[in-house]
């Protein structure tokens, strides 16, 4: 099988997946379903002071990450079809073009996530009042 064939038929499937994870657990951490972990989610420092800095940061990143899971996703379907392009002794152009452009706007969209999700979460903590006994 030739380079731009395994970029496409492997590369094409896992950047689906990398597309699909990322608004799928913003979401599950918005409705409780994913807490505070040592494993998934969008793990800063600013996101894991508090339950409600977890959720704020997450809440605000659900954007970002639908627009990141779906051009990822149109990129990851036509990467996998390129992979049926015919290949010489490179890969083909669009094989070449299509990966990095594909996990390029997954990188990008993860940071971009991270970004606000931070900025979000540290406004949750500043404008959380103070706990019962504290003041």
């Amino acid at each position: 099988m030739s380079e731009g064939a395994v970029m496409g038929l492997v590369g094409g499937p896992l950047l689906a997946l990398a597309s699909f994870l990322i608004p799928f657990l913003t979401r599950s951490a918005v409705e409780g379903g994913l807490g505070p972990n040592a494993v998934a989610g969008i793990r800063l420092p600013s996101t894991m002071a508090s339950e409600r800095a977890w959720v704020a940061g997450h809440r605000a990143a659900l954007g970002p990450s639908r627009v990141t899971g779906r051009i990822g996703l149109a990129c990851a379907v036509l990467l996998t079809a390129s992979g049926f392009l015919p290949q010489g002794d490179e890969p083909h152009w669009a094989s070449i073009v299509l990966f990095a452009l594909g996990y390029g706007v997954v990188l990008g969209g993860a940071v971009w996530c991270a970004v606000v999700a931070s900025r979000a979460a540290r406004a949750a903590e500043v404008s959380a009042p103070d706990p019962p006994g504290r003041g």
